[in-house]
């Protein structure tokens, strides 16, 4: 038996015959004796430690102890600034400050009286971090998908089994959660967000980083090192977001599509207007006939668009308009952003006169005689007459000799008459009458020809009949006597 590990052993002699002999008790006692720790079947590993990124390390994996009951205390050489070994747990933790190359670190397990080491290297290196962030539009309202791209230091893979990480935004003192789209591989990773629909601004920048669950970012190459989420303010200034809609755009009418008479009185021919406008830079104004006044551009009431790119002004040329008035034309802009603006007041009311006046050369009478296309009259003032059409109050009808205007025709309701003041004896005189109104339609009537020859016109006084001519002897006196005849 054993008893306080003292063990009682009973020695026998026996002879070869089998014959026993003498018997005697013999008492040991046995000392237990201390064995050294030894290396577990997990031998210290090389280890490497991200800057700013706290590392921990259980070295007590690496060492058992052959007692039972015994306990193990831990210390470590070799360590670099800012890591330290806890003495009972073996636990090497620490942070680096900045990155070293490989440095071999031992530790050594100690029972009290034996001990046992071990030695592994332990190098940092710099943190997985994003490097900047930037957007790929540069002026948008809220409501607007945005997105982001977002460099990190290097290549990373990119896991979603616990969610999507997410990056917390400040964007104009707004608060705005953009959320992992793709690129897991690469160092450009897309995230996703809608912008604010309050406030204006272009800054965004990033406040935090959120990774759920068992999700994760880190390094592609070793996969050892995990995005910094402490790492924040990267910002980007490309972003503006603008939610203000922009003031009412102005309109004239340019003078050149003012025909007529006047450059000034709304009143014109032209069928497809054209508009100066001024709004705010870059965005798009809207030309529109509001026939039903109610500042929206209706469907069928756009009459063109200019989008205004760096720039305050411009013009737009209208669609083909009908004759008749317009006092409802507007302008309305839609800025860079999208925001929509209030529509100005209407333009002076505008008329578009599409009708052309005419005339016709019906007779001329010369001596009160009708003379025919082509004859002959004494008279060097014949009067014309026609008709007219379309003629309204303030329309004009010149009478024209030879392509040259010599006065106005008076009209009355439907016809006319006109009294040439003079014409040139001995020629041919080449009649049209030009029909305009104010809005400049103009039209021009058939030629009218004849030949004004008046045979009995006076002509200079010549010297005819008997001439008496009489002289003094002495020179001093003479008379001279003649007829003049006309």
């Amino acid at each position: 038996g054993r008893i306080n590990n003292i063990y009682d052993i009973v020695v026998t002699a026996t002879d070869a015959a089998g014959n026993v002999g003498l018997t005697k008790e013999v008492a040991i006692t046995v000392t237990n004796a201390n064995e050294a720790p030894v290396t577990s079947g997990t031998p210290l590993a090389n280890k490497t430690a991200v800057v700013n990124q706290a590392f921990s390390y259980n070295t007590s994996t690496g060492f058992t102890d052959p007692d039972a009951g015994s306990t193990l205390t831990y210390s470590a050489t070799g360590l670099p600034a800012g890591f330290t070994i806890n003495p009972t747990s073996g636990v090497l933790s620490g942070t680096a400050a900045s990155t070293f190359a490989a440095t071999s670190i031992t530790v050594t397990a100690n029972d009290g009286s034996l001990s046992s080491s071990q030695s592994f290297t332990l190098e940092a290196v710099n943190g997985l971090i994003i490097s900047s962030i930037s957007h790929s539009t540069t002026t948008v309202k809220g409501g607007t998908a945005l997105s982001f791209t977002v460099t990190m230091s290097e290549n990373v893979t990119v896991t979603t089994t616990g969610g999507n990480p997410t990056l917390t935004l400040s964007v104009n003192g707004q608060s705005v959660t953009a959320t992992y789209s793709s690129g897991s591989g690469t160092s450009a990773l897309t995230f996703t967000a809608t912008a604010p629909a309050t406030g204006d601004g272009n800054a965004a920048s990033v406040s935090a980083i959120t990774i759920p669950g068992t999700s994760s970012i880190k390094d592609s190459a070793t996969s050892a090192k995990n995005l910094l989420t402490t790492v924040t303010g990267q910002s980007t200034t490309a972003l503006a977001i603008d939610n203000t809609a922009p003031p009412a755009p102005t309109l004239a009418l340019q003078a050149a599509s003012d025909t007529g008479t006047s450059s000034s009185d709304n009143l014109t021919n032209d069928t497809t207007l054209t508009f100066n406008v001024t709004g705010e830079s870059g965005a798009t104004v809207t030309l529109f006939n509001d026939s039903n006044s109610n500042g929206t551009v209706d469907t069928g009431e756009s009459l063109g668009t200019v989008t205004l790119s760096g720039t305050t002004s411009g013009s737009i040329t209208a669609s083909a308009l009908s004759g008749g008035s317009y006092a409802n034309i507007k302008v309305k802009q839609t800025d860079a952003a999208g925001n929509a603006g209030s529509a100005s007041a209407a333009h002076a009311s505008i008329t578009v006169d599409t009708t052309t006046p005419s005339a016709t050369i019906t007779d001329i009478q010369g001596n009160g005689t009708t003379v025919a296309f082509g004859s002959t009259t004494a008279d060097t003032t014949p009067t014309l007459s026609g008709s007219v059409s379309n003629f309204a109050a303030g329309d004009t009808l010149t009478v024209l000799r030879n392509g040259a205007s010599i006065g106005t025709a008076t009209v009355s309701g439907s016809t006319w008459s006109f009294t040439d003041p003079g014409a040139p004896n001995g020629a041919t005189a080449d009649y049209t009458v030009r029909a305009s109104d104010a809005a400049g339609n103009t039209s021009t009537s058939a030629l009218y020809r004849i030949t004004v020859n008046d045979t009995n016109a006076n002509q200079s006084p010549q010297l005819s009949g008997p001439s008496t001519f009489s002289f003094s002897d002495d020179f001093e006196t003479a008379s001279v006597s003649n007829t003049i005849w006309d």
